[in-house]
Order: C-alpha cells, then structure tokens, then sequence
C-alpha cells in the first residue's frame, strides 16, 4: 500500500507538471489509479502465492530446504511464463480498461486499453499458489 501510495503520488506530481492546467490535454488521474490498483492488488496476490508456496515446499521437505523452495519458485515461474501467452488469450473475455485523456473535462481520446486478462492470469495463479502454499504448510507445519 506504501508502494502505490508512492507511485500514485509520483505520477500524479509527473503529470501535474508536465501536462500543466485544465486547459492542456493530459491523461484521466482516474483512469491511471484504477489501472496502477490492479496491477499492484494483482502482482502482490501473486508474490504472496509465491512466498506461501515455497515455504510450504521448504517445511515439505527434510533435507535441503533451501534448494527445494528456490528450485519451486525457479519451476513456477518458468511454468508462468510459458503458459502466459496461453492462458490471457481465452481470459480476454473479461474486456479491458481505457486510458484516456481528457481536456477541460471532457474526453479526448482513448490512449491505451489494458486487458483484465493480464490483471486476472496473475492473480489467479497467486491464488493457486497460495492455496497450495497454506495446504502444505497445514500438512507439515505444527504449531
């Protein structure tokens, strides 16, 4: 929350300046916070299924611990990646978002439209991770 916190308060200041007053064309605030939430809530889903899983695998197993969660998250994020392409395509059919810019309020044009799918395959596969993650540590962790 800090990081957004920051990086909403930097692009703003970024677009404040260099875009000036109402009357210049400059890109809708909203637009961008809503787009930089996602991607945070949706790499932060991710990188928290990360974490849980390997620590999971690393109370799975006896002897090197250490090797076996970095050999996981070497394995997982290698399988990420590969099934990216794979995956976001079919997931298009939740739509997408629009950057647009606006002048005195009213809209300009459209800039940039971002898929939710590439919001949706990340943390989809941080929930999975983390699920397998909390079962493992559930399994061999006793507290």
């Amino acid at each position: 929350l800090i990081m957004f916190g920051l990086m909403c308060s930097f692009v703003f200041a970024v677009m404040i300046t260099h875009w000036g007053g109402e009357d210049t064309v400059r890109p809708a605030y909203d637009d961008l916070v809503w787009i930089a939430g996602l991607g945070f809530l949706a790499y932060l889903i991710l990188m928290l299924g990360f974490v849980t899983a390997m620590e999971g695998v690393k109370f799975s197993v006896k002897r090197f611990q250490r090797l076996a969660s970095i050999g996981f998250a070497v394995m997982v994020l290698f399988f990420y990646l590969w099934f990216y392409g794979q995956i976001v395509v079919p997931l298009s059919i939740l739509g997408g978002i629009q950057l647009e810019t606006v002048k005195a309020g009213q809209v300009v044009m459209v800039v940039w439209e971002f898929s939710l799918a590439s919001f949706a395959y990340p943390a989809l596969v941080g929930i999975l991770l983390l699920i397998l993650g909390l079962a493992l540590f559930e399994k061999n962790v006793e507290i």
